[in-house]
C-alpha cells in the first residue's frame, strides 16, 4: 500500500541533510513536489486513489453503513478520494490534511471521473468547475487544511469510517493519542478505523530514525524538515488505540526482507523492543470503536 521514490536509493544521511537545508528555502510545495521531494502522497495517480480507496472499503465493508461518512487523514496531493468516496455511495467525506497539498487542477479530476465511469462508478451528472472548495462541496465532501484541530468542527458521532495509508507515523508523537481520542469523539457507535502504517524512516527506507534521541528528533527543527515519523513502534500505537475505547478486529503485519540498523547503532530508547517487534516493517489494522 506504498510506493517507493526516484530518491530510494540516495544514502539516509545524505537526504537528511539536504532537506534539513532544502525546507528553509521558500520554495512552494508544488515545485518540490515536481522534483520528487517533500512529496505528500501519490493520490494523483488514478489507479492509485482508486484501489487506495477500494483497498480500505473493503477493511471496513463489514462494519459500514449502506451510505457512510468517511474521513480520509492525509489525501495528500489530490481530493480525488472524494470523487472515489462519492461513486461507491459514501453520504459525506471529510478529507483532513495539515496543510493544503492538493493539486488544483480541476481537468485532473474530470479525468479520474471519465476513469470511475470506465470501471462502472459513474458520478452521474457531474462536472468540475470553479474553485477546489467547490468541487469538493459538490461531491458532499469537506477539505480540511489544519490537521488535528479540524476535528472540533466535525459533529459527534457523525463520521462511519477513518483511514489512512501511510500517514499515521507522521503524526506528531504529542498529538498522537489526541488525535485518536479525535476519531473516537467524531465516530458513530460501532465506527471502524483502517491503517496502513509504514515503520521505516522515510530516509534510507531503513530505521535510521531510530538513531537519534527523543530531545534532537522532536526538536522543531527535525519535526518541521519533510522527513518526520513519530517512532512509534507497533506495540505503542496499538496500545494507544485499544486504551482509548477501540476494538482491534483485524491486524496483518509485513516484515523486513533484510537486516537492517543492528541495534548498538540504535539509541538506548528503543534497543529494549523485541526481536519481533523490530522485525514488521509495516502494518495494516481494523479497529472499531466500542
Amino acid at each position: 500500500m506504498s510506493k517507493s521514490t526516484k530518491l530510494e536509493f540516495i544514502p539516509w544521511w545524505l537526504k537528511l541533510g539536504a532537506k534539513l537545508l532544502l525546507s528553509r528555502i521558500p520554495v512552494s510545495y508544488t515545485i518540490w513536489s515536481k522534483i520528487g521531494l517533500f512529496r505528500h502522497g501519490y493520490m494523483g495517480d488514478f489507479s492509485y486513489v482508486i484501489n487506495n480507496y477500494e483497498t480500505h472499503r473493503r477493511l471496513a465493508l463489514p462494519h459500514l453503513p449502506p451510505n457512510p461518512v468517511v474521513l480520509e487523514m492525509g489525501p495528500g496531493d489530490s481530493v480525488g478520494t472524494a470523487l472515489v468516496a462519492r461513486a461507491y455511495g459514501a453520504a459525506g467525506c471529510y478529507l483532513m490534511d495539515v496543510g493544503r497539498f492538493a493539486d488544483d487542477d480541476l481537468t485532473k479530476y474530470a479525468r479520474l471521473a471519465d476513469e470511475l465511469a470506465k470501471r462502472g462508478l459513474p458520478l452521474g451528472a457531474w462536472a468540475p468547475s470553479g474553485s477546489l472548495d467547490e468541487l469538493t462541496a459538490s461531491l458532499g465532501a469537506r477539505y480540511m487544511t489544519r490537521g488535528l484541530s479540524d476535528y472540533a468542527a466535525i459533529p459527534a458521532g457523525s463520521v462511519h469510517h477513518i483511514f489512512s495509508t501511510s500517514v499515521l507515523e507522521h503524526v506528531f508523537k504529542d498529538e498522537f493519542e489526541a488525535t485518536v481520542k479525535a476519531w473516537k469523539r467524531v465516530l458513530a457507535p460501532g465506527g471502524v478505523v483502517t491503517h496502513w502504517v509504514d515503520l521505516k524512516d522515510h530516509l534510507g527506507y531503513s530505521l535510521n530514525n531510530l538513531r537519534f534521541s527523543e530531545r534532537v528528533w522532536e526538536s522543531r527543527l527535525f519535526r518541521n524538515s519533510g522527513f518526520y515519523t513519530n517512532r512509534l513502534r507497533q506495540s505503542e500505537i496499538l496500545d494507544i488505540v485499544a486504551r482509548n475505547g477501540f476494538t482491534i478486529t483485524a491486524r496483518r503485519d509485513v516484515h523486513w526482507e533484510h537486516k537492517v540498523l543492528p541495534r548498538e547503532k540504535m539509541h538506548p530508547a528503543f534497543r529494549g523492543f523485541s526481536d519481533e517487534e523490530m522485525a514488521v516493517r509495516g502494518f495494516e489494522f481494523v479497529a472499531v470503536s466500542g
